[in-house]
C-alpha cells in the first residue's frame, strides 16, 4: 500500500512480475559527491492453487491421497536450502506431510485418513 510509506521514506517503486522467475532491481541516487545505491532480488510466481483432486476428496479410513498444488513461491535463489513445503491439520483426523515436488512449480502433499471425520488442512510453501 503506497498510501502508507515507511517513516522517512520519500518515494516508493511499484513493480509487477510479468513472468515466473527472479529479477534484480537496483536503485541509485547521486547528488554532488553523494552516491547511494541499493539492490533487491524480486521473485515472481503464480498463485498457489489445488490441481488434484479438482474438488473434495473422500478417503477411506487408513487410505491416502496425494494432493497436488501448482504455483506458489519457488526455492529462493540465494538460499535454495531454505525452501519449504508443508501441510498442517488442526486435528487427528488426517496426517499431512510433503511428498516431493513434480516439475518446477508443482508441490505434492500426502494426506492419510487416520479416523472418521471431515477435515481441512493448511498448506504453506515458501
Amino acid at each position: 500500500d503506497f498510501d502508507a510509506l515507511p517513516e522517512l521514506a520519500c518515494v516508493g517503486i511499484r513493480v509487477r512480475a510479468m513472468s515466473v522467475g527472479f529479477s534484480e532491481l537496483r536503485a541509485e541516487y547521486r547528488s554532488g559527491g553523494l552516491h547511494l545505491s541499493a539492490t533487491v532480488l524480486i521473485a515472481g510466481f503464480n498463485p498457489l492453487k489445488l490441481v488434484s483432486p479438482a474438488d473434495d476428496a473422500l478417503l477411506a479410513l487408513g487410505s491416502s491421497w496425494n494432493y497436488i498444488f501448482e504455483g506458489g513461491p519457488l526455492p529462493w535463489r540465494p538460499e535454495p536450502a531454505s525452501f519449504y513445503q508443508e501441510g498442517d491439520s488442526s486435528s487427528h483426523v488426517v496426517k499431512v506431510w510433503p511428498a516431493g515436488r513434480d516439475g518446477s512449480d508443482r508441490h505434492i502433499l500426502r494426506v492419510v485418513c487416520r479416523e472418521p471425520g471431515v477435515q481441512m488442512f493448511t498448506v504453506r510453501v515458501g
